[in-house]
């Protein structure tokens, strides 16, 4: 075989690995274009009015118990597929007012408040911004579970205190 027998085989070999890339290529661009579909924005759903309307004047201890009790209610309540937000309000205003209860109730409602407040982010995300995921609706349980534990455990410790006022009406 003469030397330019061996070039031109090269050649043609360079020549058809080339076209051989260049069609596979075109064809895997082609394919993927077909599989990606346009991003869908969220549809927005209106936003549930809560039960309880917080007044516009300064909450009391009572109203920090009362709203204690609703926050319990939301927290132990049957998962309905959409996260609610807790009340705070009476809590951020009234919380440093809780001095005359046991050591163990105030350390409780301050972690159950801490948690009330990140579930509560993870509402607003999940409603207003519509960046509502799986992922989310995970934290948001374990927030929510923690929750009902921890208020369940100031029941209990208020009750046997004597100390938790009787509370009916707040739904």
């Amino acid at each position: 075989m003469a030397w330019w027998q061996v070039v031109l085989i090269i050649v043609g070999a360079i020549v058809i690995g080339l076209t051989a890339g260049y069609v596979l290529n075109r064809v895997i661009i082609r394919t993927s274009a077909a599989v990606k579909r346009p991003e869908k924005a969220p549809v927005r759903q209106p936003v549930p009015q809560a039960v309880y309307q917080p007044a516009d004047v300064e909450p009391t201890v009572p109203d920090l118990y009362a709203e204690i009790e609703y926050n319990r209610r939301i927290a132990s309540d049957d998962w309905k597929g959409e996260p609610q937000p807790f009340l705070t309000r009476a809590w951020d205003n009234r919380g440093e007012e809780v001095h005359s209860l046991p050591v163990q109730a105030r350390n409780e409602l301050t972690e159950a408040y801490s948690d009330m407040a990140l579930a509560n982010s993870i509402t607003w995300l999940s409603t207003e911004m519509g960046r509502r995921s799986e992922s989310l609706d995970e934290s948001y349980l374990k927030l929510r579970s923690s929750v009902a534990e921890r208020l369940n455990r100031v029941k209990l410790q208020l009750t046997y205190a004597g100390q938790a006022p009787k509370i009916t009406s707040l739904q």
